[in-house]
């Protein structure tokens, strides 16, 4: 074996060990109480977060397999933990009293689901931020699959039925190119020595697979990119899959409309929400932001322009709902915002409503919004920037009227935990 062969080993197993030695306490540790700093008001649903305590590089963006519980409150009871399933679960979704719960598998590393009592393997390429579970057992998730060749990220969008067998798919590869990508630039504001290390490690092992990547080609560095290393009972890989490509569309979340003949999709790295004819696959609707390369189409009347970076779109009674995270704004907090929504020409959906962060604070990535009535909305605030406002109490979610303007209730979490996302349902 080559000294640069055990140089590339050993960074990986210092990435790999500065990753998984920050996990202050187990699942038997936590409470229902833990993460909350204060609740104000009350509200009529049952509200589900998925609380996340963000030490350094233990954040999944779900609920963890390091903190292991989804947090769910209804009116006049205690806090309740919801159980997480088996093995490994990294995201549930209880929309209408459907459950959907993932797995990691452990001899493979490839994610699974329960759908019908049975479990269903997916790509390796799964993604977690939104899926659709139809009523006749079939669901509709995302894959952000990497094309080598072209060093850009693909967003393919699948529906299977209970048996794994594909009932439709979809490409971006034929309708989107990696040139319409709006590039944000983080702010460096750490105050942790370990996301500073991990971040030089990782920074290491990119530069290194754009090397390998650049030598060998993209088929063969696919292949490379498979390959994972058994590790104090957990598989690392070897190259980064973030090597020197682009993560051109970045969606976070699906919508069906007109009875499941189009789908809304929300692209973050777009600055764009788009839609999808189900028939022919092409894109019949967009809508930008002002930093949006994709589409010309513009909302009237925002004080902003538009929204940016996004993260959830859904559509309601003709109205077109979406969580702003604002990342192109650095002088402007995250919101939720509330356009009409117009099918037929998306130049004619006009501003009607936004609601700021709380603390007038930017959420620079996760973040959800739910329409609960043609008057009310849920805002789940998601992840905070590191730095002086993560040592400080922070919104989870909001439950906020549009007509009176009211807050009708909010939760707080304390400092260092957030939510990926917020679910109201009723019980």
């Amino acid at each position: 074996m080559s000294i640069v062969t055990l140089a590339y080993l050993l960074l990986n197993t210092l990435v790999y060990f500065s990753e998984s030695s920050f996990e202050p306490f187990t699942q038997k540790d936590l409470n229902p109480s833990m993460p909350i700093h204060s609740v104000i008001g009350t509200a009529k649903e049952t509200i589900l977060l998925t609380p996340n305590l963000e030490h350094a590089f233990s954040s999944n963006n779900f609920i963890s397999p390091k903190v292991g519980f989804g947090l769910e409150l209804r009116s006049g009871r205690k806090p309740q933990l919801i159980p997480t399933g088996e093995d490994t679960p990294i995201y549930m979704d209880r929309m209408g009293g459907l459950y959907s719960w993932f797995h990691i598998s452990k001899t493979t590393g490839n994610p699974s689901f329960m759908n019908g009592g049975k479990t269903v393997t997916t790509p390796e390429y799964l993604d977690f931020h939104d899926q659709v579970i139809h009523p006749d057992g079939s669901i509709t998730f995302m894959e952000y699959l990497p094309d080598w060749s072209n060093r850009s990220v693909h967003l393919v969008l699948k529906r299977i039925d209970a048996g794994g067998r594909i009932r439709w798919s979809w490409n971006s590869k034929k309708y989107i190119s990696k040139e319409n990508y709006v590039k944000y630039i983080p702010p460096i504001n750490n105050d942790s020595e370990a996301v500073r290390l991990r971040e030089s490690l990782e920074s290491i092992r990119e530069q290194y697979s754009s090397l390998i990547l650049n030598l060998v080609g993209g088929d063969l560095y696919e292949s490379l990119s498979k390959i994972r290393l058994p590790l104090n009972s957990r598989l690392i890989k070897i190259f980064s899959k973030n090597a020197g490509i682009i993560d051109t569309i970045h969606a976070n979340s699906i919508q069906y409309l007109d009875n499941e003949s189009y789908i809304l999709v929300s692209a973050r790295h777009l600055d764009t929400v788009f839609i999808i004819d189900v028939r022919t696959g092409s894109i019949v609707w967009s809508l930008g932001g002002p930093a949006s390369r994709f589409t010309k189409n513009r909302v009237i009347g925002d004080p902003r322009g538009g929204f940016s970076h996004q993260h959830t779109a859904r559509v309601y009674n003709n109205r077109l709902y979406i969580y702003d995270n604002a990342n192109m704004y650095p002088d402007l907090p995250s919101r939720a915002v509330v356009y009409t929504f117009d099918m037929r020409n998306p130049n004619n959906c006009r501003f009607i409503f936004e609601y700021l962060e709380p603390y007038g604070k930017r959420r620079l990535s996760m973040g959800s919004i739910q329409p609960l009535d043609k008057d009310r909305i849920l805002v789940g605030w998601g992840g905070l920037q590191r730095g002086p406002d993560f040592k400080d109490p922070s919104t989870a979610a909001s439950i906020v009227n549009m007509k009176t303007r009211q807050t009708e209730w909010q939760l707080d979490f304390k400092s260092g935990w957030t939510s990926y996302r917020a679910i109201a349902y009723q019980q």
